[in-house]
């Protein structure tokens, strides 16, 4: 499915990580510039199940999936901006991708 980059500059890649604080709506900066397309998270725990939190602008909700049959979460991923994308709910950290001392890897398109 194309992004639908309206620059001339094509698409754009950043890629980090971050260490989950427990607090809600927490500014991830993503360094694009731009409002991201798309933001992919994966949450490091280890030897326990790991899940997959995914924005995307074309879906009204944010989606996060988990490998485990029959779950999926909303709310991965808040909201997003020209500077950063923000993770975090006080109703649930761990699927809202910013549990207290998880490490999280992510990459945002645009």
């Amino acid at each position: 499915m194309p992004l639908n980059n309206p620059t001339s500059e094509g698409a754009k890649c950043t890629s980090g990580s971050y260490t989950g604080n427990s607090s809600a709506n927490r500014a991830i900066p993503h360094g694009l510039g731009y409002a991201p397309k798309w933001v992919y998270i994966y949450e490091d725990r280890g030897s326990e199940v790991a899940y997959v939190g995914i924005l995307h602008t074309g879906y009204s909700k944010y989606l996060a999936l988990s490998p485990t049959p029959g779950i999926a979460l909303t709310a991965a991923v808040t909201a997003a901006d020209t500077t950063n994308f923000y993770v975090g709910n006080a109703g649930d950290y761990v699927g809202t991708m910013n549990y207290n001392a998880y490490v999280y890897y992510w990459v945002a398109v645009y």
